[in-house]
């Protein structure tokens, strides 16, 4: 797919969409359609590190089956 690159007034307008737009040029005759990428603005966030990772495994871990029956009494662990 080949990329068009805009700026100025008109990237604000298309930025501002959250929906299918028609985009026309000055004489009003459609020229295509924008539509927003759902992902607009989303940023991933970075990998964990190596840290991070064992921390997030320390701890007292459950079954799939326990936490059901701990939510279901509303105990969270």
């Amino acid at each position: 797919m080949q990329k068009i690159s805009i700026e100025g007034p008109a990237l604000e307008s298309l930025r501002e969409q959250r929906k299918r737009v028609e985009v026309c040029d000055p004489e009003g005759r459609i020229v295509g359609y924008f539509e927003p990428s759902k992902f607009a603005g989303f940023v991933m966030p970075p990998d964990p590190t190596d840290e991070e990772l064992a921390e997030s495994e320390e701890g007292e871990t459950y079954t799939l089956d326990e936490a059901w029956a701990m939510i279901r009494r509303g105990e969270l662990p």
